[in-house]
This record gives structure tokens, sequence and C-alpha cells, in this order.
């Protein structure tokens, strides 16, 4: 397989993946809809987006389109720490509607805005190195909450805003809708039908349903889906329904019965067992051991 597509999930709060990472290791060639941003903190490394290699050297940035291929194979020798931002597809569209038709390119001319964009890139590094190196952490994930500070994801989203407004008002350009490339064309469809399935999980749809739908046979887009996916469409929709009931398990007191069928799922057995096997426990284990915990704080 050349390349896999990376499902991104993100805290229930923040609509980003963010990681920071002091030993990072080679990145294998994929894909997928977030916009992505690579800061080298510290050190340098190099990396290949849609063919094309590009050395990324100390205080650099490096951004990653939706769809767009990408790998990182080489990290300088010495030292590397990098920060990697992965914004959410949704977040962004939500605030600019009109982003599948818009692709952003770093013009390192533009001083005022790029030393804007390390600037937040340095001070969420700032916020976690200390804490990293003396609990002898080499790869943080940002979430929402710090111990001593509940409210910790409105920073980081003051952060998210600033990085999209920076992006959209400087760096955004028309998208080559005359792209002849046969892998850039799989892309463009597997967006569509993925956004498809995102908007219409909670529904009883089948591979029958989506082939029918995009005119392909089903068998093809089986093939096809587990080639430039990485994953069957099953657990693609059912990765898709799973992260919706968990926001909802934490955030509601559905039942599990109503939490399984409200999000698609066609019985609870089905849900218990999917919700288990990613997460280590049941549904109803999870949630008591989440209301335990809010009893401590």
């Amino acid at each position: 397989m050349e390349y896999n597509y990376e499902i991104v999930t993100t805290p229930k709060n923040i609509p980003a993946k963010i990681i920071i990472n002091s030993s990072p290791e080679v990145v294998y060639r994929h894909w997928h809809k977030d916009l992505e941003l690579i800061y080298s903190y510290d050190g340098s490394f190099v990396s290949y987006i849609n063919g094309a290699i590009h050395s990324t050297q100390n205080k650099e940035l490096i951004l990653v389109n939706s769809g767009d291929i990408h790998s990182v194979d080489e990290y300088s020798k010495d030292v590397a720490t990098t920060l990697s931002i992965l914004i959410s597809y949704d977040f962004i569209k939500d605030n600019c509607p009109e982003i599948d038709n818009i692709e952003f390119k770093l013009d390192k001319k533009n001083f005022k805005a790029i030393n804007k964009l390390k600037e937040i890139h340095e001070e969420i590094c700032g916020m976690y190195l200390n804490y990293m190196k003396i609990n002898n952490k080499s790869l943080l994930f940002v979430e929402e909450e710090k111990s001593n500070d509940k409210f910790h994801h409105l920073k980081i989203n003051s952060y998210l805003y600033e990085i999209l407004y920076l992006l959209l008002n400087n760096y955004g350009i028309e998208k080559d809708i005359h792209i002849t490339l046969k892998t850039q064309k799989h892309l463009e469809r597997f967006k569509i039908i993925t956004e498809f399935i995102d908007n219409n999980f909670k529904d009883n749809i089948s591979l029958d349903e989506i082939a029918c739908r995009y005119d392909i046979t089903k068998e093809y887009l089986a093939t096809i889906f587990k080639k430039y996916m990485g994953i069957t469409v099953g657990t693609y929709l059912k990765n898709k329904r799973l992260k919706s009931a968990y926001i909802d398990l934490v955030n509601t007191d559905l039942s599990i019965n109503q939490l399984a069928f409200d999000n698609g799922f066609p019985n609870i057995k089905s849900f218990i067992n999917s919700f288990k096997e990613y997460y280590g426990q049941t549904p109803y284990a999870y949630r008591k051991d989440l209301e335990n915990k809010n009893k401590l704080l």
C-alpha cells in the first residue's frame, strides 16, 4: 500500500489534534482531511508533500493542505523537537464554508504574518516543554484541561482562531481545479465520499447505498476505499459513530441504548463491543469512572 488515510481524533473542546514530540520518528506517507502545521522548535527535518521534497530548518514552519499526501523521512541527528497542529476540517468549514475551493501556500516574504504564526507555535511549546522535561516525557498530546487550569481549552482555542485568521487573510489562494494527477482525483473523490458518511453516519447507510450514490459498484468501492484509505468502509463508518457516541456519553445523561441508536449502531451489542475494543472498557464502566473522577474535582 502506497499511503493510508488518517482518521484524526480531537479532544471534545479543542478542534485540533496538537502533538509535541521531542523524540520524533519517521512518519510514513499518509493523508487526512485536516489542515496540518508542523513547526521545528528545535533541529530540522525533511518531508515530502505530494512528491516534492521540503527541508525545514530550525524555527521554521511547514503547512500540509487537506488531502496532501505527505511524510516526514528524516530528522537532524543531534536533536529534534516538533510541534504538529492538525486543525479539524469541520472547524475550518464552519468558519469558512468555501474552504473546499481554497488551499494555503506559506509565503515567507510576508514576514509579519509568518513571524506571528511562529510566535504562536513557540508559545504553545513553551506551555508544555518544561513539564515534559521534568516528567521525562518525549511525547505529549495537548488536552482540554491542565491540572491547575480547567479553562485551558479557551487559551488553546484562541490560538487556533488566530492561526486560521492569519492563514485565510494572508495565505489563502484559489485551489487549482485542473489538477490531472490520478492520485489527486482519487483523493478528491474520497473527500466527497467521506463527507457524505460524516454527514449521514447516524442513519442506516450501507456500502450498497454509498456505491449507488456515486455510480460505482460496491466491489469497486470496497477495493479502492481500502487501497487509498487504509481501512474498510465499514471500519470508517464504525469509527465515526463511535467518536460521536463517545462525545454524547461524556456530555449527556442519555442511556447507553439511546446513545447506540442515536449514533447509527445497529444494536446495543455492536456499540458495547466497539466501545470496549477502542476504549478498553464498556460504556457503562467508562461513564461510571468519569462520574467518580468528577466527584473528586
